[in-house]
């Protein structure tokens, strides 16, 4: 993942998710809870009152959360 589409999806303050080469699956509610350091490598994330790390060159994949739809 490069730092400019992180920047992108923190500066537009609004939920988004990140996929981890794990495979784990990580929500951000806000742009506000998260946090690109200045290199680029490394993203901060609130979980609560604690920060959580990640290192940006294991995010294989960032997206606005979907939409649930109810059946009709």
């Amino acid at each position: 993942m490069d730092a400019k589409t992180l920047r992108q999806f923190i500066s537009e303050a609004r939920p988004f998710r990140f996929k981890l080469t794990s495979g784990e699956v990580v929500r951000v509610p806000h742009g506000d809870w998260a946090s690109l350091a200045p290199t680029g490598t490394t993203l901060l994330v609130w979980k609560g009152a604690a920060p959580v790390t990640y290192d940006v060159a294991l995010i294989e994949k960032i997206e606005p959360p979907t939409a649930h739809r109810k059946a009709s």
